[in-house]
């Protein structure tokens, strides 16, 4: 995020260690609630010769609470501009539809696994009324394929 973007005393998202030229991705767990308390410029060396943006930051819960150290304090660190995402309440509302997307989609394989396993166990109750002994047939979850090993095959049709 540019630095001339960063208000003071409103809540953004932060993706640490972004590295320089780093794309934000979305899905990405690793974003803290953060609330910018004051931008300034530095040079990173002594022998640096442009100045990087860095924004002191308190560290907040999702809910908006600050994060708090084990003597009770406050978390307040310093940052890269760069690191600043975006607005918190644009994140949120993105992470929560992706959230919702995610579960859908993790109900609807949920579901066709156990159609899937409902199709196998008829097949297999085929086979064994047809006489096809059970451990010799092997169905493929990925490529919908059905193998039946050799010597399976030759207990099926009676070979020795």
């Amino acid at each position: 995020m540019n630095a001339q973007d960063i208000w003071v005393g409103h809540d953004y998202a932060l993706f640490p260690n972004r590295g320089r030229g780093e794309a934000y991705r979305p899905s990405n767990r690793n974003v803290h609630r953060v609330k910018a308390m004051r931008v300034f410029k530095r040079k990173n060396s002594y022998y640096a010769e442009r100045l990087s943006t860095y924004v002191e930051v308190y560290m907040l819960n999702h809910d908006g609470t600050p994060r708090l150290k084990n003597d009770g304090t406050e978390m307040m660190s310093e940052v890269a501009a760069r690191e600043i995402v975006g607005d918190w309440n644009e994140y949120w509302n993105e992470d929560q539809v992706r959230r919702a997307e995610q579960i859908k989609h993790e109900k609807e394989k949920e579901r066709l696994a156990e159609v899937r396993k409902q199709e196998d166990e008829l097949i297999h109750a085929r086979l064994d009324m047809r006489g096809l002994p059970r451990d010799a047939v092997k169905i493929s979850m990925y490529n919908d394929s059905i193998s039946i090993s050799r010597e399976g095959m030759k207990k099926w049709l009676r070979i020795s």
